[in-house]
Parts: C-alpha cells; structure tokens; sequence
C-alpha cells in the first residue's frame, strides 16, 4: 500500500461517519436561518439593506453562490455543503495531530471524538460553518508555534494565520475578532522580549485584508449595528441558553489548560488553550451543550496531545494503528445500525438515509394546495426555514422576532398590513425556554384578525389564516 492509502482509507472512514453521525429534519431553525437569508438573496433582496442579519454573510451567501452555480436553490446541495465543510473540519483535526505528533489509537478516538461533537450542532448554520473553518486556523496558528525550521516562522505564516481568522470572521464576526485577537496577543508576546513587532503586525494586516471588504460592500455603519448594536440593544443576550452548569466547568477546564501550558513553557499547548479561550469568548452569551460542542476541537486536540505525551513517557502508545482503529469503530458502528432497534431507527434520520439513499416524503403541509396557491405567508417567532421549505418569497425585513423590540415590531406590522399574508405559520413550544411574549404587537396582529385552522395535524404547528377557506 503507497504512503498515502492508509491516510485516504483513515479518511474515506471518516467521512463515512460524517454521513452516519449526522443528523436531518425536515424542519430546523438553525438551520433555516442560513437557509432563509440565501433565499431572500435569491429573491433579489440584499442581505443587511433590505433585511436584518445578526451575523456575517459567509454562511447564507456560500449556500447562495452553490445554488447560483447550480442554477435553482436546492436544500441537498446545500446540505451536501455542510458535510463537505463538516468533513474538511475533520481532515484539518486529522492533520493538526498529526503535526503534533499524536498517532495510532489515540488519533483515531481523537477525530472520532470530533466526528461524536459535531453532531451535535446543525452543520447547516454559520456557528457549525465558523467553527469547521477555525479548525484550519488552528493548524495555521500551529505553524507559528512551533516553526518547522530553526531560522523561526515566517511574516507570511502569521499572514495566513491572520487571513484564517479573517475567514472565520466571514461566517461569524465574533468569532474570528475573538480568535485574531487571541493570536496576535500570542504574537505579540512571542516578539516582545525581542522588541520584533513585525510578525504581529503581519497578523493583524493578513485580517484586515480579509474582513476590509465586507465595510466596502456596505457601510460600516450599518455592519456594526446590525451585528452587535441591535443584538445588544434588543436583548439578545436574555433570547439564549446560557447555563451557569456548563459554563463553570468549560472555563476551569480553559483556565486548566493554560495553566499546563504555561507550567510546560508549551508552545503547542499555549495555542490550543488560546484558541479554546477565544472560541469560549464568543459563545459566552449561549453557554450551553450544542455550542460548546462544536467549539470543543481544541480541548479534545489537548487532551490527546497530553495523553499521547504521558504515554510515550511511559512505555510508548498502544501499538494499534490508526487505520485499525479506525475500521473497528466504523465495523461496530455499521453493525450497531443492522443489528439494533435503536441504531436503525438513528439511521433512518441520517442524510445518507434521508437526503442521498432515499429522501423522505416531505411533510403534508409542504404539498398543500392551499399553500401554494398562498401569494404570502408569515413565519414565527423563530421559523426562517419555512419560507425555503414552501418556496414563498419571504418580503420581511426581520425573520424572527425572539429579538423585535418596539420599533422593530411596529415596523414589521406595516410591511405585514401591507403584505397582506393569507396564512401565518407559528411554533411557540420550541421558544418556550427564551421567554418570548406571546402577546407582543405582531402576534395579537394574527390573533385578532386571523382565524385558527384545526381539524389537521401541522406538525406541532398554529396556522392561522386571513380567511377560513385558506385553511390548509
């Protein structure tokens, strides 16, 4: 076998996995949010000017520029991009251990521990998209750490370390500040005893060069206020899952990691703990298991690095290759889905089931007549998805209003009064943990002048229409 079969069968495994592990629903609002915002460009309409985004356009805009090649928005080809992003996540966790020389075992249970996290997450989603892109960051910021060569790193590796972060920043703003931010302070640290700034700088000019295009396209202004003003203001911050449960213990493990990194003088453990530090910066607002799954790459690259150390320190790694190890999880996870109730039945939501092998009927509503006849609808408090699920032109400025203040819901009650929808979609149970006031303006607006549909099964659904024959 060539040098690089057992690398591509490690692989090919892997990606395998990605399509086992994952999961599809036929409705998913974090994933409609992505979905929602490439449909309203695909309509005509121009993301942050003609409607409100909370993050970067990276996410809506690659799904959009796929469907533009591919000549008609598709919800499979935008799912089979997340699993491409998904799987090159796992090849850049694959290539950061081995370039800090953990093998065997213990890098096959590593990637296969990354491959259990992701899941965890909707792929489809610019948080599940910035953290698969910081993946390659951190195999750059690596290259800084730890120089290949004695003369030192080059200015252009913290360039490209700096343009990573910049491209991180492109599916999600606070992310990539936060993770510039944490390598250029590394950088600067690194330089200071040497009084050589350069290397920094060259960071920080590689971000700039990647992110100072977005405030050419659209004013910087109204970037800003679109991506932390209104959040802010809006109270965003009280709309998430924070959970003091989980947040404790992910920042004693981060401060733990640091703390070994800097008893160890470890170059390489010191960029794993910043990078972690950084990724536990920006989701400190929706501390919660989901999130902190998908920012989990580093602790688990650190935990393996550290392990792998202790090992060979203490008689050598296992001896188990990483292909082997490989096989028998995929062979026992393969049997686990034949053989069991509870594995079929996890297969049958996977996407090779569901989107490749055999795609499963789309619910009743989709199809309906009524529906489609519908020149427009509403979907809320939080269902962008459903305006690309029923193909309707989706002509509001906001998609939610978990996050809708006053002057938010006034103005959103003019275009509604204007638009005229015969039918309103809402789902309230999947909010009910983010304090959403069923009684703001735009829901007494479809409660007072809508009639209730009954005697169908939505799907957990309220649907109100403008007039009892628009009933589905």
């Amino acid at each position: 076998m060539p040098p690089t079969g057992p690398a591509l069968f490690f692989l090919a495994s892997s990606f395998f996995l990605t399509l086992l592990l994952q999961r599809s629903y036929a409705i998913n609002s974090d994933e409609g949010y992505t979905l929602n915002a490439a449909w309203q460009v695909w309509n005509g309409m121009r993301m942050y000017d003609d409607f409100r985004q909370f993050v970067a356009p990276g996410s809506a805009y690659s799904v959009y520029l796929l469907w533009s090649v591919l000549g008609s928005p598709s919800y499979l080809a935008a799912r089979l991009l997340s699993l491409v992003f998904s799987f090159s996540s796992t090849t850049a966790v694959y290539l950061v251990l081995r370039r800090v020389g953990v093998r065997g075992i213990n890098l096959a249970f590593s990637v296969f521990a990354w491959l259990v996290a992701c899941p965890v997450y909707a792929l489809l989603n610019h948080n599940s998209f910035s953290s698969f892109a910081a993946t390659w960051f951190l195999l750059l910021f690596l290259r800084i750490a730890v120089p290949r060569t004695d003369r030192g790193p080059k200015l252009v590796d913290h360039a490209l370390v700096g343009a990573a972060a910049g491209v991180v920043f492109l599916f999600l703003q606070t992310k990539g500040l936060f993770l510039a931010l944490g390598a250029a302070a590394f950088a600067f640290s690194a330089g200071a005893k040497r009084r050589e700034f350069r290397p920094g700088l060259a960071l920080v000019g590689g971000f700039i060069v990647v992110v100072a295009p977005l405030f050419v396209i659209w004013s910087p202004a109204l970037l800003v206020r679109q991506w932390f003003v209104i959040p802010l203001t809006g109270n965003y911050l009280g709309h998430t899952g924070a959970s003091v449960a989980i947040a404790i213990p992910s920042v004693l493990l981060t401060c733990g990691m640091g703390w070994v990194a800097l008893r160890r003088a470890d170059r390489v453990l010191g960029a794993l703990a910043v990078t972690q530090a950084a990724l536990l910066a920006c989701m400190s607002h929706n501390m919660e298991i989901h999130h902190l799954a998908i920012n989990s790459f580093p602790a688990i690259i650190f935990a393996s690095l550290v392990i792998h150390e202790r090992l060979a320190r203490n008689g050598g790694p296992a001896r188990l290759s990483a292909e082997a190890a490989m096989a028998i999880v995929l062979a026992a996870f393969v049997v686990a889905l034949v053989a069991t109730p509870v594995g079929r039945d996890f297969f049958t939501f996977s996407p090779l089931y569901v989107d490749i092998l055999k795609r499963r009927p789309r619910p009743t509503l989709f199809s309906n007549r009524r529906v489609a006849e519908a020149h427009a609808i509403y979907a809320g408090p939080f269902l962008p998805g459903l305006y690309f699920e029923l193909k309707k032109k989706n002509p509001y400025f906001v998609s939610e209003t978990i996050v809708c203040n006053d002057d938010c819901q006034r103005r959103l009650l003019d275009q509604l009064s204007a638009v005229k929808p015969e039918l309103a979609f809402f789902h309230y149970e999947m909010i009910r943990d983010l304090g959403y006031d069923q009684n703001s303006p735009v829901d007494l607006y479809f409660r007072q002048r809508y009639v209730g549909c009954h005697g169908q099964n939505y799907g957990g659904l309220i649907v109100r229409a403008s007039d009892p024959s628009w009933c589905p």
